[in-house]
């Protein structure tokens, strides 16, 4: 009888060997899949870093060109009446095209 019990035990063990090498095959796989959509994340974002230091770069020195800006005088606020309607801007803002009828009128090339 333990010879009997011997080659089916064998077929078996050599059958859940089969199985495991299937399975470790399908994780190697699965395993390698994964690795290159990390890769592909990872490669997306570190560009996305990169453009956002960019853009970080750039607020800064916004930031540090509207710091360095003036305030505003009060006679540099300017309000219009065009047509009967009441319209406010800056002096900057009329003067900002130069050669311009509204540029030379209130450029302060008069004054």
């Amino acid at each position: 009888m333990a010879s009997e019990a011997n080659p089916s035990g064998l077929a078996s063990l050599q059958s859940d060997i089969e199985a495991l090498q299937q399975t470790l095959s399908s994780m190697a796989q699965s395993k390698k899949e994964y690795e290159q959509q990390m890769d592909t994340k990872r490669k997306h974002l570190t560009k996305e870093e990169a453009e956002l230091q960019l853009k970080m770069v750039a607020f800064e020195r916004e930031k540090e060109i509207m710091g360095g800006r003036k305030r505003l005088k009060t006679e540099d606020i300017i309000e219009l009446n065009v047509g009967g309607r009441t319209f406010t801007t800056t002096r900057a803002t009329l003067c900002a095209a130069p050669d311009t009828l509204l540029a030379s009128m209130f450029s302060g090339r008069w004054e």
